[in-house]
């Protein structure tokens, strides 16, 4: 039982295994926001902020009834935030992959974790697909996303998700050699 929201989410957060990083881009909320409780600088939090961290805590590892407890009485909110409709499979799955995801980039740049799941995904299809012989292959559409930030101006955060095809490579034309001497 945690006497304080700042014991509750540290205690919470560790048992899933998430970073504060982790925590925010699950929960959408700005990683300052998870670092202050946690610090203890914030000892209350908003109605909409806190649902936005219990609904996250929640989705990653359902919370048992002591701990949903003890956040709706450090909140003081209602628990019909855990009474949403049941997310589809892969939504839970994106969830829950997303954490580990943002642990390899910051490990090993994005350039890294996106050449692996590129490998991986040319595994995977090479060997369920019957080996034929591509026209020409096209470059593989690449993604960045960036760490939510708290925007003011739009009075919450954002996160900027960005697509784009990566260039071919460009083919160099053969040019005939020239002999010396003749004509």
């Amino acid at each position: 039982m945690s006497n304080t929201l700042q014991g509750f989410l540290i205690a919470s957060r560790t048992k899933r295994g998430l970073s504060q990083q982790e925590l925010a881009n699950v929960a959408q909320v700005h990683i300052s926001t998870i670092g202050k409780v946690e610090r203890g600088e914030v000892t209350s939090l908003s109605p909409r902020i806190a649902a936005m961290i219990g609904r996250a805590l929640h989705e990653v590892e359902r919370l048992d009834v002591h701990e949903m407890a003890d956040f709706l009485r450090l909140t003081k909110i209602s628990g019909a935030i855990f009474n949403t409709p049941p997310e589809s499979e892969s939504a839970r799955e994106r969830k829950l992959v997303m954490p580990v995801v943002d642990r390899l980039i910051a490990e090993h740049g994005m350039v890294a974790v996106l050449n692996l799941l590129h490998s991986i995904e040319q595994f995977t299809t090479a060997r369920d697909q019957p080996k034929e012989q591509p026209a020409e292959e096209e470059p593989p559409i690449l993604t960045h996303v960036t760490p939510p930030r708290y925007r003011p101006d739009l009075g919450g955060t954002e996160q900027i998700i960005t697509q784009y095809q990566a260039s071919k490579p460009t083919a160099k034309k053969a040019t005939p050699l020239k002999r010396k001497g003749t004509r």
